[in-house]
């Protein structure tokens, strides 16, 4: 990132795309305070929004409040939990995620669906 922009600085960073993330999530949303967009491609989302009994940090607490968007290509049933319980946990706090856009076809019940519309103010599928 420096050799591409060498003055920008982490804290300008507001958006961010990962293929397989470089690092640790928690580190990610450390380096990056003012995080307003994750688009996450083939993201195993367990990874990316670790449930607060699977880490001895305060996950939650790291992750940035201005995160507002979430873009995902992550569509494996198993990962769904993790994101909802980062969701509701955020809805929960009076800080809801503004849109969530899932990229292509994701494999959702109808159930999971509503339950994500009733956290989220937007979400898409592209």
């Amino acid at each position: 990132m420096r050799g591409v922009c060498p003055d920008l600085t982490l804290e300008e960073v507001v958006s961010f795309s990962s293929v397989k993330l470089p690092l640790a999530a928690v580190d990610l949303y450390i380096r990056l305070p003012n995080l307003e967009a994750l688009i996450l491609h083939g993201e195993n989302l367990s990874t990316v929004f670790p449930t607060s009994d699977q880490s001895k940090s305060r996950i939650y607490e790291v992750i940035p409040s201005s995160l507002r968007h979430i873009y995902s290509s992550s569509h494996s049933n198993h990962s769904w939990g993790s994101l909802m319980a980062f969701l509701s946990h955020r809805a929960s706090v009076g800080n809801p995620i503004v849109s969530l856009t899932f990229l292509g076809s994701p494999h959702l019940s109808r159930e999971v669906l509503e339950s994500l519309r009733g956290m989220v103010e937007e979400v898409r599928i592209e």
